[in-house]
Protein backbone atom coordinates (compact mmCIF):
# COMPACT_ATOMS: atom_id res chain seq x y z
CA UNK A 1 0.00 0.00 0.00
CA UNK A 2 1.13 3.57 -0.66
CA UNK A 3 1.92 5.84 2.26
CA UNK A 4 -0.87 8.32 3.08
CA UNK A 5 -0.64 11.90 1.74
CA UNK A 6 -0.30 14.87 4.05
CA UNK A 7 -4.04 15.57 3.81
CA UNK A 8 -4.99 11.96 4.46
CA UNK A 9 -2.64 11.78 7.42
CA UNK A 10 -4.09 15.03 8.80
CA UNK A 11 -7.62 13.66 8.41
CA UNK A 12 -6.70 10.30 10.00
CA UNK A 13 -4.82 11.79 12.95
CA UNK A 14 -7.96 13.26 14.57
CA UNK A 15 -9.86 10.09 13.69
CA UNK A 16 -7.25 7.91 15.40
CA UNK A 17 -7.20 10.23 18.38
CA UNK A 18 -11.00 10.34 18.36
CA UNK A 19 -11.12 6.56 18.04
CA UNK A 20 -8.88 6.12 21.06
CA UNK A 21 -10.91 8.70 22.95
CA UNK A 22 -14.16 7.09 22.03
CA UNK A 23 -12.90 3.65 23.03
CA UNK A 24 -11.80 4.86 26.43
CA UNK A 25 -14.83 6.97 27.23
CA UNK A 26 -17.67 5.64 25.17
CA UNK A 27 -17.05 1.93 25.55
CA UNK A 28 -17.91 1.85 29.26
CA UNK A 29 -20.97 3.99 28.55
CA UNK A 30 -22.01 1.66 25.79
CA UNK A 31 -21.94 -1.28 28.13
CA UNK A 32 -23.87 0.56 30.78
CA UNK A 33 -26.67 1.86 28.58
CA UNK A 34 -28.88 -0.29 26.38
CA UNK A 35 -29.18 2.55 23.87
CA UNK A 36 -25.43 2.98 23.84
CA UNK A 37 -25.05 1.26 20.49
CA UNK A 38 -27.40 3.75 18.85
CA UNK A 39 -25.64 6.68 20.52
CA UNK A 40 -22.31 5.33 19.36
CA UNK A 41 -23.58 5.17 15.78
CA UNK A 42 -24.80 8.80 15.94
CA UNK A 43 -21.44 9.80 17.43
CA UNK A 44 -19.58 7.91 14.67
CA UNK A 45 -21.67 9.62 11.96
CA UNK A 46 -21.01 13.08 13.43
CA UNK A 47 -17.31 12.17 13.76
CA UNK A 48 -17.27 11.12 10.10
CA UNK A 49 -18.92 14.42 9.08
CA UNK A 50 -16.44 16.29 11.25
CA UNK A 51 -13.59 14.49 9.53
CA UNK A 52 -15.01 15.50 6.16
CA UNK A 53 -15.25 19.15 7.23
CA UNK A 54 -11.71 19.05 8.62
CA UNK A 55 -10.49 17.49 5.37
CA UNK A 56 -12.28 20.15 3.33
CA UNK A 57 -10.81 22.91 5.49
CA UNK A 58 -7.35 21.43 5.13
CA UNK A 59 -7.81 21.22 1.36
CA UNK A 60 -8.98 24.84 1.31
CA UNK A 61 -5.97 25.82 3.42
CA UNK A 62 -3.57 24.01 1.08
CA UNK A 63 -5.25 25.59 -1.93
CA UNK A 64 -5.07 29.06 -0.33
CA UNK A 65 -1.39 28.54 0.50
CA UNK A 66 -0.69 27.48 -3.09
CA UNK A 67 -2.59 30.49 -4.43
CA UNK A 68 -0.64 32.70 -2.02
CA UNK A 69 2.65 31.24 -3.26
CA UNK A 70 1.56 31.68 -6.88
CA UNK A 71 0.56 35.26 -6.13
CA UNK A 72 3.93 35.94 -4.43
CA UNK A 73 5.77 34.57 -7.48
CA UNK A 74 3.63 36.65 -9.84
CA UNK A 75 4.17 39.75 -7.68
CA UNK A 76 7.92 39.14 -7.58
CA UNK A 77 7.96 38.91 -11.38
CA UNK A 78 5.87 42.07 -11.62
CA UNK A 79 8.09 43.89 -9.13
CA UNK A 80 11.20 42.84 -11.08
CA UNK A 81 9.60 44.02 -14.31
CA UNK A 82 8.64 47.34 -12.71
CA UNK A 83 12.13 47.97 -11.38
CA UNK A 84 13.69 47.04 -14.73
CA UNK A 85 11.24 49.21 -16.65
CA UNK A 86 11.84 52.04 -14.17
CA UNK A 87 15.59 51.81 -14.75
CA UNK A 88 15.08 51.65 -18.54
CA UNK A 89 12.72 54.62 -18.39
CA UNK A 90 15.19 56.58 -16.26
CA UNK A 91 17.91 55.88 -18.86
CA UNK A 92 15.58 56.91 -21.68
CA UNK A 93 14.73 60.12 -19.83
CA UNK A 94 18.42 60.92 -19.37
CA UNK A 95 19.09 60.26 -23.06
CA UNK A 96 16.10 62.41 -23.96
CA UNK A 97 17.39 65.24 -21.74
CA UNK A 98 20.79 65.04 -23.45
CA UNK A 99 19.12 65.10 -26.84
CA UNK A 100 17.08 68.12 -25.77
CA UNK A 101 20.26 69.94 -24.74
CA UNK A 102 22.02 68.98 -27.99
CA UNK A 103 19.04 69.99 -30.09
CA UNK A 104 18.70 73.24 -28.12
CA UNK A 105 22.34 74.06 -28.87
CA UNK A 106 21.81 73.14 -32.53
CA UNK A 107 18.73 75.37 -32.66
CA UNK A 108 20.69 78.27 -31.17
CA UNK A 109 23.56 77.77 -33.64
CA UNK A 110 21.20 77.44 -36.59
CA UNK A 111 19.29 80.51 -35.40
CA UNK A 112 22.55 82.45 -35.38
CA UNK A 113 23.40 81.08 -38.84
CA UNK A 114 19.97 82.13 -40.10
CA UNK A 115 20.49 85.64 -38.74
CA UNK A 116 23.96 85.91 -40.31
CA UNK A 117 22.79 84.51 -43.64
CA UNK A 118 19.75 86.81 -43.58
CA UNK A 119 22.04 89.79 -43.10
CA UNK A 120 24.29 88.51 -45.89
CA UNK A 121 21.31 88.07 -48.21
CA UNK A 122 20.11 91.59 -47.43
CA UNK A 123 23.60 92.95 -48.19
CA UNK A 124 23.75 91.00 -51.46
CA UNK A 125 20.28 92.16 -52.46
CA UNK A 126 21.28 95.78 -51.77
CA UNK A 127 24.46 95.24 -53.81
CA UNK A 128 22.44 93.66 -56.60
CA UNK A 129 20.00 96.56 -56.64
CA UNK A 130 22.95 99.01 -56.74
CA UNK A 131 24.63 97.06 -59.56
CA UNK A 132 21.39 96.94 -61.53
CA UNK A 133 20.98 100.70 -61.12
CA UNK A 134 24.61 101.19 -62.18
CA UNK A 135 24.09 98.89 -65.17
CA UNK A 136 20.99 100.80 -66.22
CA UNK A 137 22.80 104.14 -65.89
CA UNK A 138 25.81 102.83 -67.81
CA UNK A 139 23.55 101.38 -70.51
CA UNK A 140 21.78 104.73 -70.90
CA UNK A 141 25.14 106.53 -70.99
CA UNK A 142 26.46 104.15 -73.63
CA UNK A 143 23.35 104.69 -75.70
CA UNK A 144 23.88 108.46 -75.50
CA UNK A 145 27.60 108.07 -76.26
CA UNK A 146 26.75 105.81 -79.19
CA UNK A 147 24.32 108.38 -80.59
CA UNK A 148 26.96 111.08 -80.13
CA UNK A 149 29.56 108.86 -81.82
CA UNK A 150 27.23 108.14 -84.72
CA UNK A 151 26.51 111.86 -85.14
CA UNK A 152 30.21 112.70 -84.92
CA UNK A 153 31.11 109.87 -87.31
CA UNK A 154 28.51 111.14 -89.75
CA UNK A 155 29.93 114.62 -89.43
CA UNK A 156 33.49 113.33 -89.96
CA UNK A 157 32.35 111.18 -92.87
CA UNK A 158 30.70 114.20 -94.45
CA UNK A 159 33.86 116.25 -93.79
CA UNK A 160 36.09 113.55 -95.29
CA UNK A 161 33.74 113.27 -98.24
CA UNK A 162 33.86 117.04 -98.73
CA UNK A 163 37.65 116.99 -98.50
CA UNK A 164 37.80 114.13 -101.01
CA UNK A 165 35.64 116.10 -103.46
CA UNK A 166 37.72 119.21 -102.87
CA UNK A 167 40.91 117.25 -103.53
CA UNK A 168 39.40 115.74 -106.63
CA UNK A 169 38.51 119.21 -107.87
CA UNK A 170 41.97 120.51 -107.05
CA UNK A 171 43.55 117.54 -108.77
CA UNK A 172 41.49 118.20 -111.87
CA UNK A 173 42.63 121.76 -112.01
CA UNK A 174 46.18 120.85 -111.82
Amino acid sequence: ATPPTANEAAVRAPAVAMGAFSRMILFPLLLAAPQGAAALEVRAESTSALHKVIGMLQDMSAKAKQEKNDEEVAFAKFETWCSQESADLKGDIEKGAEQIEDLGASIDKLGSDIKNLGESIATHEADKAQHEADLKAETEQRAKDHEAFLAEEKDYAESVDALDRALAILNKED
